[in-house]
């Protein structure tokens, strides 16, 4: 069976009970998203379940936060979080990462952003993921 979103095949019942054990990983080209049913379409590549195994390499904590910076950002900026342009480009993006890492050269690694609380260095790090999915969007102007 393939899956009609993007033409891979549906990965099997024991693919899907392999990964989430962890006894295996996602690089065998099958579509995860078609075979768990999942809500939102696949989108050919970017598999939402195979995306959200990969994200374990990421720190828990740190992944966290992120994504709290991220929604404070949207809201703050008027757009979706996951939006990386919300008005800005590649540059305003690094010109803000750089500024936070500055602080935290500064006043040391617990320096934390006045308006969210969250660590300078969440900060920066968020910024930076923006620019790049700019840049791989092609999109660097983000308007």
């Amino acid at each position: 069976m393939t899956c009609p979103a993007c033409n891979r095949p549906v990965a099997t019942a024991a693919q899907v009970a392999a990964v989430e054990t962890g006894d295996e990983w996602f690089g065998d080209g099958a579509c995860y998203a078609a075979a768990l049913e999942c809500d939102s379409a696949c989108e050919g590549e970017i598999d939402a379940v195979a995306l959200l195994a990969m994200a374990r390499c990421i720190p828990p904590r740190a992944l966290r936060e992120m994504a709290r910076v991220l929604t404070f950002g949207g809201q703050k900026h008027g757009c979706d979080p996951a939006d990386p342009g919300g008005g800005q480009g590649v540059e305003e993006h690094l010109s803000h990462a750089r500024a936070h890492l500055d602080l935290t050269g500064k006043v040391g690694a617990r320096s934390r952003d006045a308006d969210t609380g969250a660590l300078d260095a969440v900060h920066a790090a968020a910024r930076a993921l923006l620019a790049a999915e700019l840049v791989m969007a092609g999109e660097e102007t983000g308007r």
